[in-house]
């Protein structure tokens, strides 16, 4: 049954194939086609039919010459934009191509120009680019990342037995010996160290210690793995110091501190200078006196007990004692009482954003000034802390308070300190209210501008002052009853 089915279908296959229509019928056939698509015909476009490719390629000639009638040449470009090989034909010009199989034959190559010669200006560029590129690498690579050669610490003192670790078996250390990269060193319980760092920092390490020193470019690192250390941090000129445990990191330069590493977490506290501590990736700058903790479970300790179980115990006891008995001393002073209302808030423009009102510190600031350099002058363990953890001297702080004092003297009892919405660019500002007269003269005295100091401004100037400028020491306005002190001529004005 499937058999005969099939032979139907192929007969009839065939009668359609075998079917030609008369011309009368492509005539009307074409005529709808061309009613629908909105084009007109004439008689002549049936002259011809086109059944396969050899009828489209005999119009070719007339295709490219453009004598085509408009309804022909619709048709053939459309077939060439079906038949990839009349478009070949049509292209090559209608000569019939063959396919060669002799075997190819290597023509002679003509010389190419190097790319030097083509472009010698961008190989200039390139080789200056890859040596900038070069340099550059060079150096960061050398700043960050190389390893140095030399010593990394050498044990100054023991006090009990330490141990290098990091080699086969545990060679016992005696004052002298030298730590290099990969050196590990271990103190034994009752037992103590001094080592000298390579930059010229003391480390002082507790019993039952375990570190490293290592160095990358110009910065050294210790690490604690547990136990602890006091570190007096030598100035450097480049590079940092670094202590790290296994849950922080402490950045130091020109410090005394301790820190401590147990399973519990690590703490350090602060003697001398400023830490930056990056725990869980907070950071935290500590000054003197205080210590953090990277866990809860660490209680606070009392600063002199972190620092008990050094060598030189005495030396930094005593100075915790002096710098409590200036802190108790400065306590002693008569604060400024607290202020309930302020005379100067009805003045502020409308587009204050901030505004914090506190006294005026200046007798305060002088009193405390004094206690302080009189128990500087009577206490050597002050006087050798001050030198290590300052950067100007005594009489710097001196100059700089009396002048505090002296410009306080011509203000009221409040300072405000303001900032105001400029668009983009937000203003801060500081300002008193004015009780005695002279005070521009006292302001060009103090604070020269000589010396990179105010610029002092009254009304009249203020007005002709460009906004665009600007000075280091900031501007002063000075009023009949108010100053106005800020570095911006925008926010005075």
């Amino acid at each position: 049954m499937r058999q005969e089915e099939k032979s139907i279908l192929d007969r009839a296959t065939h009668a359609l194939q075998a079917d030609v229509p008369d011309s009368e019928a492509i005539t009307a056939s074409a005529a709808k086609a061309a009613q629908r698509l909105g084009i007109q015909i004439n008689h002549e476009v049936f002259s011809g039919t086109i059944r396969n490719c050899d009828d489209v390629r005999q119009l070719m000639d007339a295709y490219r010459a453009g004598t085509l009638p408009e309804a022909r040449a619709l048709l053939v470009q459309a077939h060439l934009g079906e038949c990839g090989l009349c478009l070949r034909y049509f292209r090559e010009g209608g000569v019939k191509t063959a396919v060669d199989w002799a075997r190819p034959r290597v023509g002679a190559r003509k010389p190419v120009a190097s790319a030097s010669q083509r472009h010698p200006q961008a190989w200039g560029w390139a080789l200056a680019l890859s040596c900038t590129l070069i340099a550059t690498a060079t150096f960061v690579y050398k700043a960050y990342w190389q390893v140095p050669p030399g010593v990394r610490a050498e044990v100054q003192s023991i006090d009990g037995s330490a141990y290098l670790i990091s080699g086969p078996g545990n060679t016992r250390l005696a004052p002298g010996a030298k730590l290099v990269e990969g050196d590990r060193m271990r103190t034994s319980g009752d037992s103590h160290a001094v080592l000298r760092l390579s930059d010229g920092s003391i480390v002082e390490v507790n019993q039952r210690s375990t570190l490293d020193v290592s160095a990358r470019g110009r910065n050294t690192t210790v690490v604690l793995d547990e136990g602890a250390l006091i570190v007096t941090a030598a100035h450097r000129t480049s590079g940092h110091l670094y202590v790290r445990t296994p849950d922080c990191r402490v950045a130091v330069t020109g410090t005394l501190f301790s820190i401590n590493s147990g399973i519990k977490g690590s703490r350090v506290a602060v003697l001398q200078g400023s830490v930056d501590v990056a725990h869980a990736g907070i950071h935290a700058l500590l000054h003197p006196g205080q210590q953090m903790a990277t866990s809860d479970n660490l209680a606070p300790e009392p600063l002199d007990q972190e620092f008990a179980w050094s060598a030189d115990r005495e030396k930094y006891i005593g100075l915790l004692a002096q710098l409590a008995n200036v802190e108790h001393l400065i306590a002693q002073i008569p604060f400024p009482q607290s202020r309930y209302s302020s005379d100067l808030l009805p003045r502020m423009p409308n587009n204050t954003l901030l505004y914090i009102s506190i006294p005026n510190l200046g007798d305060y600031l002088s009193q405390a000034n004094a206690i302080f350099q009189d128990q500087l002058s009577q206490s050597p363990e002050l006087q050798q802390w001050w030198a290590r953890g300052q950067k100007s001297n005594s009489q710097d702080l001196n100059s700089l308070v009396e002048k505090i004092h002296d410009v306080s003297q011509y203000l009221g009892d409040e300072v405000v300190i303001v900032g105001t919405g400029q668009g983009s660019q937000p203003g801060i500002a500081v300002l008193a209210q004015v009780q005695r007269s002279g005070l521009d003269d006292e302001l060009r005295q103090q604070f020269s501008t000589a010396t990179g100091g105010l610029v002092v401004l009254d009304q009249t100037s203020l007005a002709g002052a460009s906004t665009t400028s600007a000075v280091h020491g900031g501007y002063a306005l000075v009023r009949e009853h108010e100053i106005v002190f800020s570095n911006n001529i925008s926010t005075l004005k």
